[in-house]
C-alpha cells in the first residue's frame, strides 16, 4: 500500500460559510475520523488530488501531518461538486499499522485464455471484487489472476487465487471468481413483413374461409351474368 505524506491544518470555523471560505483559497474541508474524536482539518486541493489520483486512492495510507504530529489514515469518503466535479470534502479514518484492516479489492485478470483466443469464448468475472484482511502496509491495490490456461468452461475459484503471505482471502474458497463461457449464438430475426406474408399463406393452405368482401364481390359478378341473359 502506497504511503503520501498529506499535511493539514485545524480548522476553528465551521458552517457553510467557513468551508466557502476554504474552498476559495485552495483548501478542502475534511474530517478525521478515528482518533478520541473527531478532528475538523483542511488540505491543499492540489495535494489531495494528486495524492488520491488513479483507481487505487481508496487504498492508500495518508501520512497526514497536524502542527507536526503524522496520523496514519486512509480515505474514508469523498465529495465532489455535483455540476464541477471538483472535490468539496473528504473524510479520513485514522488507522494503526499493526492492525490488520479490511478491504475489498478489484480483480484484474492477466493474460489471454485459451477458450477465448482459440475458442471464441467469452470470460465473465463472476467476482469483481475480493475482500481480504491484512496489515495496511502490504494491503495490495489489486488481486491479479491468471487466466491464461482456462479453457470453454473451466473456472477459477477464490481458493485458487495466490495471495502474498500475510493476506487472508475473506469470500468462501469455493466461490468462482473468472470463467471462460460459450460464446452466445444470436439467431437472425425475419423481416415482419416476411412473417405477415407467411401467416396469409398458411391460412390459405389451411382452407380457410375467404373474407366477406371477397364472397361479396363473386356475388355482384355473378348477379350481372343473370341480368345480360
Amino acid at each position: 500500500m502506497e504511503t503520501i505524506l498529506l499535511k493539514a491544518e485545524k480548522r476553528a470555523d465551521i458552517g457553510k460559510k467557513a468551508a466557502k471560505s476554504y474552498r476559495n483559497r485552495g483548501k478542502i474541508p475534511c474530517v478525521m475520523y478515528g482518533g478520541e474524536k473527531p478532528e475538523k482539518l483542511a488540505v491543499d486541493t492540489i495535494l489531495l488530488f494528486k495524492a488520491l489520483s488513479g483507481d487505487s486512492a481508496t487504498r492508500v495510507i495518508l501520512k497526514i501531518d497536524v502542527d507536526g504530529k503524522e496520523h496514519n489514515a486512509i480515505l474514508r469518503e469523498l465529495q465532489y461538486h455535483p455540476i464541477t466535479d471538483k472535490f468539496i470534502h473528504a473524510d479520513f479514518l485514522e488507522i494503526d499499522l499493526k492492525k490488520p484492516m479490511k478491504a475489498k479489492l478489484p480483480v484484474r485478470a492477466i493474460g489471454e485464455s485459451v477458450g477465448v483466443k482459440m475458442k471464441g469464448g467469452e470470460l465473465r468475472y463472476h467476482l469483481k471484487e475480493l475482500s481480504v484482511e491484512c496489515l495496511p502496509e502490504i494491503m495490495p491495490s489489486e488481486i491479479e489472476v491468471d487466466v491464461t490456461d482456462l479453457d470453454i468452461g473451466d473456472a477459477i475459484k477464490v481458493g485458487e487465487i495466490p495471495v502474498s503471505e500475510g493476506i487472508v482471502k475473506n469470500d468462501p474458497e469455493d466461490t468462482s471468481v473468472v470463467l471462460v463461457a460459450m460464446p452466445k449464438i444470436v439467431e437472425e430475426e425475419k423481416p415482419a413483413e416476411e412473417e405477415e406474408e407467411g401467416a396469409e399463406g398458411e391460412a390459405v393452405a389451411e382452407g380457410e374461409e375467404k373474407p366477406a368482401e371477397e364472397g361479396a364481390a363473386k356475388g355482384s359478378a355473378e348477379d350481372k351474368k343473370t341480368e345480360k341473359k
